[in-house]
């Protein structure tokens, strides 16, 4: 997840596969700029949108597909702790 939002221009700190304040930033960033519920859960819709065309980038553009395998992970693991 965190690399396709880096991909996406919104990730603007380090890849590190933890869901630390930069990550959360990123996703609630995402989750505004694709008129979804923000919130500091990287849902399913979220996580389905981010991986889908037409999901828009930072700067507002619609994007293409991809950004490697999708894998939907429970929102439960996805808290910050």
């Amino acid at each position: 997840m965190q690399l396709r939002l880096s991909q996406l221009g919104f990730l603007k700190g380090k890849i590190d596969g933890k869901f630390g304040p930069v990550t959360l930033s990123a996703v609630k960033a995402f989750q505004r700029a694709n008129d979804l519920e923000v919130s500091s859960v990287a849902s399913a819709q979220m996580q389905q949108t981010l991986y889908a065309q037409g999901a828009l980038d930072a700067s507002g553009a619609p994007a293409e597909p991809g950004g490697g395998r999708m894998a939907i992970v429970p929102p439960e693991r996805l808290l910050p702790t």
